[in-house]
């Protein structure tokens, strides 16, 4: 809530490094608890949205080469997973 009040009201002060804009949009999603349900309801709200708004634009949205080139990375972190040596980054992440 205290976000959403700062980016709406911003704050001016004399040192520039200290002031911020307001007036800038902001959404606050609240639900009672996050289960199954919940979460479902708010993954579907936000692939609606991209969905409308790819058509809007005339951009389709689950046709995209960024998400191709996610794939094509996948498959290659999923190998370096199963290798008997592993890759030191995905080693790091893992255990992080």
């Amino acid at each position: 809530m205290a976000q959403s009040l700062a980016l709406a009201t911003g704050l001016k002060t004399d040192n520039p490094n200290t002031t911020f804009v307001g007036n800038r949009p902001s959404r606050i999603l609240m639900m009672e608890k996050l289960d199954a349900f919940n979460l479902g309801a708010l993954l579907a709200h936000f692939e609606g949205r991209t969905i409308y708004f790819g058509f809007l634009l005339g951009i389709n949205s689950f046709d995209q080469e960024g998400v191709q080139l996610g794939k094509r990375l996948a498959k290659d972190v999923i190998e370096k997973m199963k290798a008997p040596k592993k890759d030191p980054l995905i080693e790091h992440i893992l255990v992080w």
